[in-house]
């Protein structure tokens, strides 16, 4: 059966990408969308319910007709006189009425719940990863995550409370209504006015139920966002000794949320009490009109049969309903506040008509750019440089200079506010931002590996890599020899060995060989280095050297380093301050001139010796780095 149901199953395809005007409607408007992502499966569904519950009323309806053929037949002529009757009742209600009630769940578990579940995730991870970096900035990580994974769940929910209870139940309540109406007006008169008289009681109470509903969704993904960070950032909690303190932060949020549940559980408790007492009415009221008419003769005793059937069934589908009404809402009430993330407007995105970026040698040019941040001082101002074809370009200054900013704006992880920047006369904003970023390898300070293994993080760029290209690139990057003895704690080995979230258990240097030999296996023609060495210590900094000259060959490279003696080699250095270049040319001539970049210079080196009063190195003693490379540039 497991073949058939993956056959019903992949009817659908909930990964294809879809057009959702995501800011264009109201939150309903989006829910009534995503709950009709498959009209077709929704038509087959709504026919074998419709069925389903049609029959389960004349089921009840066979009961009473069944007394009245009993009390008026005798033993002997009973089967004689109804066997074909009693045989295709008997088909109708022990294997049809099964049927389509199998049909119907099959369709709607198998098929309809879990892809309407994997699609609306799939749309609001596409919507979400669409955002740029500002974005994300402002947003808590964990809860993005839980508004994207429940707000999948909601919709495929709220579409199961509707198939399976609602839509079954207004049927079964409108046959019921229909079948008492043609044995007596009046029977028919009350069960319709006790349905009104439900549904003022739920209007009453389901606007508290969907404030409060609402209220303890916000708080449940505050909540789960607070312990996503907490375990994000374990390390520095331990480091501050601040067990104590997570645990009053947590214990506050989820007094929160326990407060907001209170609340909701109220809301519902009170619901259910008006409809109990209402009910109750409703069942002695039907039940004594239905004896006075029996008495009177207008109906039979077959008839009380049906008629006191329908009333209890009635009460529990009515019991029913509410109680999914109540999960409806709060589905729906998860489902807009998810939708308050998902509707925000897109702040970066690619040009109607970009162009895929074609790089042609990747000469940059940086055309008079000021950028602010949107804030109201410039981070970089009228900056105006280029880099050649091939050429190495190392951008230094102190922090806050702007360095970073220069990095951001060439990978459009921002757009400029005024100037523009072109690679190959291209400009930056005309192209898909994904085949720009394609063209570009960047290795930075922090590293970012993703808890995979390490086949995966080396082919990050590359999804069709082969195993045989990510070891080659591992080997350029001198990391075959640790990545061949990992083992993970499920035993997987080599380039299968997970390596734990952000990498944790590698060491800082095996993490930078792991993301240069990325840049190995990509072989983008420019190449961005931001602070990628400053987090290790000399001897890995001049380990990591040797492979970055392997890696900046033939490249247009752009490097960004506080280190100097990582970008004192470069073809030029561009020297910032304030947002605007100072100073410009090689070590040798910035060390000659005597200005910012011979400033940082001699603090970077000379300053620390005096601060502690070390006193210089003796002939005999192994010549410091940023020595050799100043004699060296004097020399030339």
């Amino acid at each position: 059966m497991s073949s058939i149901y993956r056959w019903i199953m992949n009817l659908v395809d909930p990964f294809g990408p879809r057009r959702i005007d995501w800011e264009g409607k109201t939150h309903f408007q989006h829910l009534l969308g995503l709950l009709f992502l498959y009209p077709k499966q929704t038509a087959y569904l709504s026919v074998a319910v419709f069925i389903e519950s049609t029959l389960t009323v004349l089921l009840l309806s066979f009961v009473g007709y069944l007394v009245d053929v009993l009390e008026a037949s005798g033993t002997e002529s009973f089967w004689q006189q109804n066997q074909w009757f009693i045989i295709g009742a008997g088909l109708c209600f022990v294997v049809l009425r099964p049927l389509f009630g199998y049909l119907y769940a099959v369709l709607l578990s198998v098929n309809l719940h879990t892809n309407i579940q994997a699609a609306t995730r799939m749309a609001f991870f596409r919507r979400l990863i669409g955002q740029d970096m500002t974005f994300f900035q402002k947003e808590f990580a964990g809860n993005l995550a839980s508004k994207t994974w429940m707000g999948g769940r909601e919709v495929a929910d709220v579409y199961s409370i509707i198939a399976v209870v609602v839509f079954p139940n207004i049927i079964f309540s409108g046959t019921i209504v229909f079948a008492l109406g043609w044995l007596h007006p009046l029977l028919g008169g009350l069960m319709l006015l006790w349905l009104l008289l439900f549904g003022l009681v739920a209007r009453h109470h389901i606007p508290q139920i969907k404030s409060t509903a609402k209220s303890g969704a916000d708080s449940a993904h505050m909540v789960s966002g607070t312990v996503v960070d907490i375990y994000s950032n374990i390390q520095t909690v331990k480091l501050f000794q601040g067990d104590k303190s997570a645990l009053n932060y947590f214990q506050k949020q989820l007094e929160e949320f326990r407060e907001a549940i209170f609340h909701f559980k109220c809301a519902i408790t009170n619901s259910r009490l008006s409809v109990a007492i209402l009910g109750a009415i409703a069942m002695g009221v039907m039940g004594t009109s239905s004896l006075f008419l029996w008495q009177w003769g207008t109906i039979s005793t077959g008839d009380i049969a049906i008629i006191l059937g329908f009333v209890i069934r009635l009460e529990g589908k009515l019991f029913e309903v509410l109680s999914q009404v109540t999960g409806l809402f709060r589905g729906y009430g998860t489902f807009k506040s998810a939708m308050g993330i998902m509707t925000r407007p897109q702040g970066l995105t690619d040009t109607p008509n970009a162009k895929v970026f074609a790089c042609n040698g990747g000469f940059i040019q940086f055309n008079k750019v000021t950028f602010a941040y949107g804030q109201q001082q410039n981070i970089v101002k009228d900056l105006d440089f280029t880099i050649q074809s091939g050429e190495k370009v190392g951008i230094v200054g102190y922090s806050g200079a702007g360095k970073s900013t220069v990095v951001n704006l060439l990978l459009r992880m921002y757009d400029v506010e005024d100037g523009n920047i072109t690679i190959d006369s291209q400009d930056v904003r005309s192209v898909t931002q994904e085949s720009l970023r394609a063209q570009i390898g960047l290795v930075t300070q922090d590293t970012s590996l993703f808890h995979r293994s390490i086949f995966d993080n080396i082919s990050l760029g590359r999804e069709n890599a082969t195993l045989e290209e990510v070891r080659e690139a591992a080997k350029r990057a001198h990391a075959l020899e640790f990545i061949e003895g990992l083992e993970d704690n499920k035993g997987r080995k080599g380039f299968e060995a997970f390596v734990g979230e952000r990498g944790v258990k590698l060491s800082g240097g095996q993490r930078q060989r792991i993301a240069l030999a990325r840049v190995f296996l990509k072989n983008p023609p420019i190449l961005v280095l931001d602070e990628a060495t400053s987090a290790l210590d000399t001897k890995l900094d001049a380990d990591i050297q040797d492979i970055l000259n392997d890696v900046m060959k033939d490249k247009t490279t752009l490097a960004i380093a506080h280190r100097l003696t990582t970008v004192a080699r470069m073809d030029r250095l561009i020297v910032m301050d304030k947002g605007q270049i100072v100073e410009s040319g090689t070590h040798a001539e910035l060390l000659a001139q005597g200005g910012l970049y011979a400033e940082l210079w001699e603090n970077q080196f000379y300053g620390v010796k005096e601060a502690v009063n070390v006193s210089p190195p003796s002939e005999t003693d192994e010549m410091p780095e940023q020595k050799r490379i100043a004699q060296s540039s004097h020399m030339n």
